[in-house]
């Protein structure tokens, strides 16, 4: 990852857009998600570039098993402290999601929400899904929402 870009995740980030907690926009996101992605207690789930883990901790909340992984240690921070204020449990884990470090078929769903899309290459984007194809269970589920999309559909 670039300098600029690890510096960004690690100060700038937060800066720039607050931490903001669970709100009730996220609360109705988040069961959305829950409906739409047929989740259950059982549920294993990876949230990929978590941030500071509002959508994790809130499906933890509901009673997946989720784990959280981001880039940033200081965001990672962020979402232990959330999650000890809500009283809820999710794991942390630091990583590159190009190289997720999880095993193969682990996860029946992952949620990738707003950090798709941002490397400076396609084979970077590409190893992103291909990592994400590979800890899914088979017939896993992916949901990606992008804020790039117009960048997408164009191609």
């Amino acid at each position: 990852m670039s300098d600029w870009a690890r510096e960004y995740f690690e100060r700038g980030y937060a800066q720039r857009w607050g931490l903001p907690p669970i709100t009730d926009h996220i609360r109705i996101e988040v069961a959305g998600l829950w409906k739409y992605l047929n989740l259950t207690t059982s549920s294993r789930l990876v949230d990929v570039g978590c941030g500071h883990g509002r959508y994790a901790l809130g499906l933890a909340q509901l009673g997946s098993m989720a784990v959280g992984v981001d880039f940033a240690m200081a965001l990672l921070t962020e979402a232990r402290h959330l999650g000890a204020k809500l009283g809820v449990q999710a794991r942390w884990v630091q990583g590159d999601m190009r190289i997720l470090p999880f095993r193969r078929e682990h996860f029946d769903v992952a949620i990738l929400l707003d950090a798709f899309g941002f490397f400076e290459t396609e084979r970077d984007n590409d190893a992103v899904l291909a990592n994400i194809a590979r800890i899914l269970v088979p017939r896993g589920r992916l949901c990606l929402k992008v804020v790039n999309g117009a960048h997408f559909k164009h191609r």
